[in-house]
């Protein structure tokens, strides 16, 4: 094929179809580059196998740890309010539809098409729920006394829904872009609850929901890279940085949101101070 792509006077053959071939990532980007000298176009699904197998374990991996750590979380509600109940379920339900999506995708690499791109879009929307449910502890129980609280995690959502959409139906240019932009704007519009997270927290609880960013962004260059580190695909190294990113964000939740006692705000303790009858003296 090499020498196929590389002899010019061969102008006839625009569209090379090497699907299902389980080529490597090397091969793979050879006949990439040499198809694009020519003008010509290569299909090239089904292939990069190893690449795809690290990818699938390293989130069917993340999958067995949401799976343990929502089990986790649920045993430590207890007596909580059904609404903070449920929002933690959503952060949950999250984490475990990002795992799934991610593992079942790269897993089904070579199904065709059609199965490709039904779990591509699983994919990229797993993304965009994960980011919204992760708002929903934070609005719905951190902060779910603060009169804009309700209708942010509403606009989060709505946004979520935005994006969802644009990976399922958008089919025009800048589709990687877009997406990369919803989600990296999401995610830091976190930076406008900051004031509010410290009051409550401190440094050390706004720590972890800020190191839980950093590491998702700091993926980011690898997600868009299509490159190796060594024998490892940049895409698994991003998976990895999610996984870092989604610990933190774990950490978070479990240690400064599900293990902390709501107090009573200071105008509903000094009504109680003030009902306590005098005593003589």
């Amino acid at each position: 094929f090499r020498q196929m792509l590389e002899n010019r006077t061969s102008s006839a053959l625009r569209l090379l179809d090497m699907q299902n071939n389980y080529m490597s990532f090397r091969t793979c980007g050879e006949l990439s580059r040499l198809a694009e000298r020519r003008g010509m176009k290569v299909r090239l699904a089904g292939n990069r196998v190893l690449d795809e197998v690290f990818n699938s374990v390293s989130h069917g991996f993340g999958e067995l740890l949401a799976i343990a750590g929502s089990v986790f979380l649920a045993k430590q509600l207890g007596e909580r309010p059904v609404y903070q109940v449920c929002v933690i379920v959503m952060y949950c339900a999250a984490l475990n539809i990002l795992y799934t999506c991610s593992m079942l995708f790269h897993a089904f690499f070579a199904l065709g098409r059609t199965t490709v791109y039904i779990f591509g879009v699983l994919d990229y929307s797993g993304i965009f729920v994960l980011i919204a449910g992760t708002y929903s502890p934070i609005l719905g129980v951190l902060l779910y006394d603060e009169w804009w609280a309700a209708g942010l995690l509403a606009a989060i959502w709505t946004i979520a829904v935005v994006g969802i959409w644009t990976a399922a139906f958008y089919r025009g240019p800048y589709q990687i872009p877009l997406r990369l932009s919803l989600y990296i704007s999401m995610g830091w519009a976190v930076i406008g609850l900051i004031c509010p997270i410290l009051r409550r927290l401190g440094r050390w609880g706004t720590a972890w929901l800020v190191a839980g960013g950093v590491l998702y962004t700091g993926g980011v260059p690898f997600f868009v890279g299509g490159r190796h580190m060594g024998i490892v695909p940049s895409h698994t190294i991003w998976h990895l940085f999610v996984l870092g990113g989604s610990a933190a964000h774990y950490v978070f939740v479990y240690k400064y949101i599900v293990r902390r006692k709501v107090l009573p705000q200071v105008s509903e303790a000094l009504d109680t101070e003030m009902s306590v009858p005098l005593q003589p003296l």
